[in-house]
């Protein structure tokens, strides 16, 4: 059994927040702790940001500027899974969420246990692969940097066109 979770719900809808927890209850996920808040002060106020694993935000919370309280929430809340909570008929707030930084989204007219669980696993993937990729991507660039010549790839077309050029080449050197 994997490690019990602390979520923080953001969501300013007592009817949601009490479906929220009803669902919970009676999935596998069996969260740790829910931790309420009902503004967005509250979630970037939220003293021990350390103890939480997962974000379950209300967009209607981080309207009218979602850019601004996306960025505002992974400023302080780095590498934390963000799932944005939905109506069914904001598509386009539903899909600017996503390009924002929410890792998944449940619909609050459909919240279930087994699809709340489900999308909550996903984020938390998702961040998972992204921190992977991340500190691949940092490792790979370190030794780029640091080997004594330089790594190349061309295509393989007539003029063998760079695709790619590493630092250790000096730009009045590169082809």
């Amino acid at each position: 059994m994997a490690e019990r979770m602390n979520l923080l719900l953001a969501a300013n809808e007592p009817e949601i927040t009490r479906q929220i927890h009803e669902e919970l209850a009676l999935s596998s996920l069996n969260p740790n702790k829910i931790i309420d808040a009902d503004s967005l002060d509250k979630v970037i106020n939220y003293p021990d940001k350390s103890e939480i694993d997962v974000l379950l935000i209300d967009v209607e919370i981080a309207l009218p500027d979602l850019t601004k309280t996306f960025q505002t929430i992974q400023d302080q809340f780095p590498n934390l899974p963000i799932v944005a909570l939905v109506d069914i008929k904001d598509f386009e707030i539903t899909r600017h969420a996503v390009t924002q930084g929410a890792h998944g989204f449940a619909i609050k007219t459909e919240l279930i246990s087994s699809f709340l669980e489900c999308v909550i696993l996903q984020a938390v993937d998702r961040m998972k692969t992204r921190t992977q990729l991340q500190e691949s991507t940092r490792k790979m660039k370190a030794l780029m940097d640091n080997l004594p010549g330089i790594v190349y790839r061309c295509k393989n077309d007539e003029n063998w066109t760079m695709e790619f050029i590493s630092a250790g080449c000096p730009a009045t050197d590169r082809l």
